[in-house]
């Protein structure tokens, strides 16, 4: 399997022997001309300082959202051109160039939003996913918990079918920071030739 900057599926030895349209995938960026992000605030009047965290509430934050700036962590790298994908994947965020956003936009938007930020001085666009199922089986599946044992991330996650609706990206109610991908996403992905993350199976879909 090539492991260049194109989409990929890791393959862990657990999931052999399911077929791609049962699992559920996270995604990691691979591509490494994209540095971590910072913000440089203001933003708007209702996206305060942890306005990233908002993100994981599954809301949309449309309305009053003003243009964000988001910083490169030096110059060099605000300088970067080419790049179509990326993830904020510790808030739950897909960030995406214009003409990615573009040939994903009819996949996409009737289950979230994007929403434009600068990036250096190009246009990019976060996806804010505001799908969120309460599709994890709490009982068959892994979390990470707080003291009170309230989930706070999902580690490995078994999913009931008949809970789904068509999302190829969503949350789940029990834990909606994570996003959550199937494979028609990875499939939209490898159609449009997007480059920049890989895909991590953790968790399989269950009939019942």
């Amino acid at each position: 399997m090539a492991r260049d900057y194109k989409p990929f599926i890791v393959e862990r030895e657990e999931y052999a022997g399911y077929s791609r349209d049962r699992l559920i995938f996270y995604i990691n960026c691979n591509d490494k001309r994209i540095p971590w992000l910072m913000v440089d605030l203001p933003v708007a009047d209702n996206v305060r300082y942890n306005w990233h965290e908002q993100f994981t509430e599954g809301r949309p934050l449309r309305r009053g959202w003003s243009r964000v700036s988001l910083m490169a962590e030096n110059r060099q790298a605000a300088k970067v051109k080419g790049f179509q994908a990326f993830t904020m994947s510790r808030f739950g965020i897909l960030g995406f160039s214009e003409r990615t956003r573009d040939t994903l936009k009819d996949l996409l938007e009737p289950y979230g939003e994007f929403l434009p930020v600068l990036y250096g001085a190009t246009v990019v666009y976060l996806y804010n996913c505001t799908t969120v199922y309460h599709a994890v089986d709490e009982e068959r599946s892994e979390f990470s918990r707080d003291p009170d044992g309230t989930p706070y991330d999902i580690k490995r996650a078994v999913v009931v079918r008949g809970r789904l609706g068509p999302a190829p990206i969503f949350r789940d109610a029990l834990c909606p920071m994570r996003l959550i991908f199937r494979s028609s996403y990875f499939d939209a992905a490898v159609a449009a030739g997007i480059q920049g993350y890989h895909f991590l199976p953790f968790g399989v879909i269950v009939d019942a």
